[in-house]
């Protein structure tokens, strides 16, 4: 059983491990009053004044007192993230991402905290709530097609963001459906600003400007393979893409199309991912160091018949390798071990030694 949790724990990839981890940990921690939350809630007199700086950041990952809800959030965290981790932003198990890192510190960790600190109506410090809004709104925006069970109701991927805050506002009231407002605001501004574009919010409500954005998207893959076949190489991609051709489409500028959708993500800035392989160098554990070898290519100290290869040459070295060379053995004094021996003398035969007589 502990094996199988081990094996569980590092098939995660690790960006979202640190997540999952630090959030059962800190809410473990404070439903059994070891470190009640008091002791991680952002509290900018005591961050600031008193430098207690992992404030911010372990505000984030407090659950809920309820063990049910505790574990639902954890596995919302856990299928979220490292789907967002390793499918969309392709990140290595061997290795921090350093994208989505970017994703999460600079478009959704600031940014809520910006929120929070401004803002009258999320009064709450427990932040995780907000977090796993966003990071299932930028899931949905990427798995629109995808049928998943929602509290045992199988629902369109995207779909999930309303359905989300309509349950929070049933079972927790008007502060948790704030908290689920804010998180999608914070991922919809992400795929505003991926998408270099208002978002799909806006073309819904405008499907003109979305006509003129795909003849905008036409013109550019014209453009786009036109320098192709000039440069007699791969073209780059254009700035944005269009998904058509599904049922329920309209028919604008000769183009089926269904709704705004994009692909694209925000890379690190080269500043972020020199940090980023940094700090893993420095929390990687220092490699372990082959033992030393002698010229035979043996560890040194192993012995073979008793004798150190270490302390022969060359040619001795080979000749160890192919065979096993027995030892000879020590002299005995004369007189001495004689007169205790009972062996007789044909077992010493053909060693060069003669037993002393007493």
């Amino acid at each position: 059983m502990t094996n199988e949790i081990v094996r569980f724990v590092h098939s995660i990839p690790p960006v979202t491990q640190f997540l999952v981890l630090s959030t059962f940990t800190i809410s473990l921690l404070n439903i059994l009053n070891i470190i009640p939350s008091i002791h991680f809630i952002n509290y900018w007199p005591y961050t600031i004044y008193k430098a207690q700086l992992w404030r911010p950041f372990t505000t984030f990952f407090i659950a809920s007192l309820q063990p049910l809800q505790t574990m639902m959030d954890l596995y919302s965290l856990y299928s979220f993230s490292s789907n967002l981790e390793s499918e969309i932003f392709q990140g290595d198990m061997d290795h921090w991402n350093a994208d989505y890192i970017w994703f999460i510190v600079a478009f959704n960790w600031l940014p809520i905290l910006v929120v929070y600190q401004f803002s009258w109506f999320l009064k709450s410090p427990y932040l995780l709530t907000v977090l796993l809004s966003s990071l299932s709104y930028t899931w949905s925006r990427y798995n629109k097609t995808s049928v998943i069970n929602f509290y045992f109701v199988p629902i369109r991927a995207r779909n999930l963001p309303i359905a989300g805050m309509l349950a929070k506002f049933i079972i927790n009231g008007t502060m948790s459906f704030m908290e689920c407002l804010v998180g999608c605001a914070v991922g919809y501004g992400y795929s505003c600003i991926s998408t270099k574009s208002a978002g799909p919010l806006y073309y819904w409500l405008f499907p003109l400007k979305l006509a003129g954005r795909v003849k905008w998207e036409e013109r550019q893959k014209r453009i786009a393979e036109k320098k192709r076949r000039e440069a007699g190489g791969k073209a780059k991609k254009p700035i944005a893409t269009i998904l058509g051709g599904a049922t329920g489409g309209n028919a604008i500028g000769g183009s089926t199309l269904t709704e705004f959708n994009d692909r694209r993500i925000l890379k690190a800035p080269l500043f972020f991912q020199v940090l980023v392989k940094k700090m893993e160098a420095s929390f990687a554990l220092p490699p372990t160091a082959p033992a030393p070898h002698n010229r035979g290519g043996m560890p040194l100290g192993t012995k073979t018949a008793g004798i150190r290869l270490g302390s022969l040459n060359d040619k001795d070295q080979e000749s160890s390798k192919s065979s096993v060379r027995a030892e000879p053995e020590p002299k005995k004094k004369a007189g001495f071990f004689a007169t205790s021996a009972t062996t007789s003398s044909k077992s010493f035969q053909g060693t060069g030694y003669k037993l002393g007589s007493s």
